[in-house]
């Protein structure tokens, strides 16, 4: 969760992988738990080439899961 790191603006998700770079990571994998946070993880993904988004919702939070919200999630997902 790269917003869990503090990245919350592009500016942040740079530094965020400049530093998990700089100790030999390659690519993170940023994970969505909720429409919000998945549509954040596809953005991020949009923001830097070895960021990859997983989108979906938490079992944890099935209770939000709705048609619409389905919809959108696998919006998100056919997403390159």
């Amino acid at each position: 969760h790269l917003d869990a790191c503090g990245a919350d603006e592009p500016g942040q998700l740079h530094s965020a992988m400049d530093r998990a770079r700089s100790v030999g990571v390659v690519a993170v994998v940023t994970t969505g738990d909720d429409l919000a946070s998945s549509a954040w993880a596809v953005r991020a993904a949009h923001t830097d080439p070895d960021v990859y988004a997983a989108v979906g919702v938490h079992p944890t939070r099935a209770d939000t899961l709705t048609d619409q919200v389905r919809i959108e999630i696998a919006a998100l997902a056919t997403d390159p």
